[in-house]
């Protein structure tokens, strides 16, 4: 019996192994405070560091008071909100672990540093997924070392 998860992937997915993005989006703009503009522009420097592909699923997370501004900068994606100070990491993980048949993914994208991630990115090799960690320089938790690593251009936190 597959979960509502796996639904979900199969429903956005097309056919054959697809890439997941798990992005925390306050992690990457540097604040809990977002506006539309700052995510858009994290997210063309996103799309283009990780070199966007059109069946590419994106889960973003992030603070609920952050909603409007979420929706609006990244559009076409999954959207989970969860309060607290690690609200939009727990929210991200949560959402990996109710994938049952996560064989459907061949890469898995964590768009954060923080070490609260090294079970999911342990899972996902576990499972036999690429794992590449996209943060900036000196943003990485040294628990994810082990894994790939794209860095964003310095500067865009600032933007």
């Amino acid at each position: 019996m597959s979960r509502p998860m796996d639904e979900l992937i199969r429903t956005i997915s097309k056919k054959g192994k697809t890439r997941l993005h798990e992005v925390d989006i306050e992690n990457l703009v540097g604040s809990g405070k977002l506006n539309a503009s700052s995510i858009s522009q994290i997210k063309l420097a996103y799309y283009s560091a990780v070199n966007f592909q059109a069946d590419d699923v994106f889960v973003v997370a992030a603070g609920p008071q952050n909603r409007l501004a979420v929706i609006e900068g990244w559009g076409g994606a999954i959207y989970m909100f969860k309060k607290g100070a690690d609200g939009a990491d727990d929210a991200l993980i949560s959402f990996f672990a109710q994938i049952e048949d996560k064989s459907v993914f061949s890469e898995l994208f964590i768009a954060s540093g923080d070490n609260k991630f090294v079970s999911v990115a342990n899972d996902a090799s576990r499972e036999g997924i690429k794992t590449t960690v996209v943060t900036y320089r000196g943003k990485k938790s040294w628990k994810l070392r082990p894994f790939n690593e794209i860095r964003l251009g310095a500067g865009l936190q600032d933007a």
